[in-house]
């Protein structure tokens, strides 16, 4: 998991707990967190199952996944899924802009060899988002309306459009109010850090 607007994985277990009684914790061996660390050279472990990272450098980003893999218990043969939220944060860093929008376009377009589940908010930076939102091969919208409902989705699945129908995510208001809350916070420290690296 590499949530890049979470800077610990306190809301996600939360979340995930409140939303569907699921405790992470108890799949310790088989999930991986990665943090955003823009001050870092490379990567480095935090503990068992925790590393943070230079996320921004793609190579750095590929090494990550791998050490990110190597922590898991071997599983049955599926693979790894990567799961990213807020990638576009990755965009705000003039010197390494480019090579990630290219770094995730290729990435989505060609590694059939693991699944990658990205959420981007498409706030900023529209034109790059959208050369991703071309390269998967599944593709969800989702939006939020005032007071505090979330609406998904479906445009594409498995490169065919689908149904373009729009459904409530039954989530509850407190849970869209914490998430909301943090995003805001990594959007006023977080960003003036990525645009000047």
């Amino acid at each position: 998991m590499i949530p890049l607007q979470y800077p610990e994985m306190t809301l996600v277990k939360t979340s995930l707990k409140r939303l569907y009684d699921l405790d992470i914790d108890e799949y310790s061996n088989k999930l991986a967190y990665i943090r955003l660390n823009p001050d870092l050279d490379t990567w480095r472990k935090i503990n068992g199952n925790t590393l943070e990272a230079s996320l921004l450098k793609p190579d750095v980003w590929d090494e990550a996944i791998s050490e990110g893999e190597s922590l898991l218990a071997s599983g049955g043969g599926l693979g790894a899924m990567v799961v990213a939220s807020a990638l576009n944060l990755l965009l705000f860093s003039p010197t390494y802009k480019n090579l990630n929008v290219e770094k995730f376009e290729n990435l989505l377009s060609e590694d059939k060899r693991g699944t990658y589940l990205f959420s981007v908010s498409t706030g900023a930076f529209r034109e790059d988002i959208e050369r991703w939102e071309k390269a998967a091969d599944n593709l969800m919208f989702a939006r939020m309306e005032k007071p505090m409902r979330l609406y998904l989705k479906i445009a594409r699945i498995e490169n065919k459009a689908v149904s373009s129908d729009e459904t409530q995510v039954p989530i509850e208001r407190e849970i869209l109010e914490e998430i909301k809350e943090i995003a805001e916070s990594v959007r006023s420290k977080g960003i003036p850090k990525l645009m000047k690296i």
